[in-house]
């Protein structure tokens, strides 16, 4: 969490991307301590360079912090609607078509299946896939680790950031 606040503080005009895969209590929990050490305009010059990027929400921090930071706050998300157990509509978040979880939950429609997202490519997905080309292809690859859950990806929460000329960061729904 320090590393989060002394990003959000250092003296650069930049906005600061933050890019969640995972649930983003980290972040939550640094707007909450620096919402009550800092004056409130400089909270708000926090706030405004901040832009945050979640594939959906894991957790209860992120509806938290769109909540109480409201229209102050730049966040990207396909927004699930937690139950009690976090999981409530959580297949309609923007990653399951990447995802190799064929058991745990469901389909894109909300159908419960036995072989989860319809939507995946389970042969580009697999972990033969990634023995044949990325472990096997360079040094590098070789140390991308051998998993024993599921291959996700993080794409979707960085690739808007990368400029290809079609797309601007700062407006995703643009497109690019």
């Amino acid at each position: 969490m320090a590393l989060v606040k002394r990003a959000l503080l250092r003296d650069d005009p930049r906005p600061l991307w933050v890019c969640g895969w995972g649930g983003m209590s980290v972040l939550a929990q640094a707007l909450w301590d620096l919402e009550r050490e800092l004056r409130p305009a400089d909270f708000d010059a926090v706030l405004g360079k901040l832009r945050i990027h979640s594939i959906s929400d894991q957790d209860f921090s992120g509806p938290w912090m769109r909540r109480c930071y409201g229209e102050r706050l730049s966040y990207i998300v396909t927004p699930s609607q937690p139950d009690s157990s976090g999981t409530k509509d959580y297949w309609r978040a923007a990653w399951p078509g990447i995802s190799t979880d064929r058991n745990a939950h469901g389909s894109e429609d909300g159908i419960r299946r036995t072989k989860g997202f319809s939507g995946a490519d389970f042969d580009l997905v697999s972990k033969g896939w990634v023995r044949t080309y990325v472990r096997s292809v360079s040094p590098l690859g070789r140390l991308y680790p051998q998993t024993r859950f599921i291959l996700e990806g993080d794409t979707p929460s960085y690739l808007g950031l990368i400029s290809n000329g079609l797309n601007c960061s700062e407006y995703p729904d643009f497109g690019g």
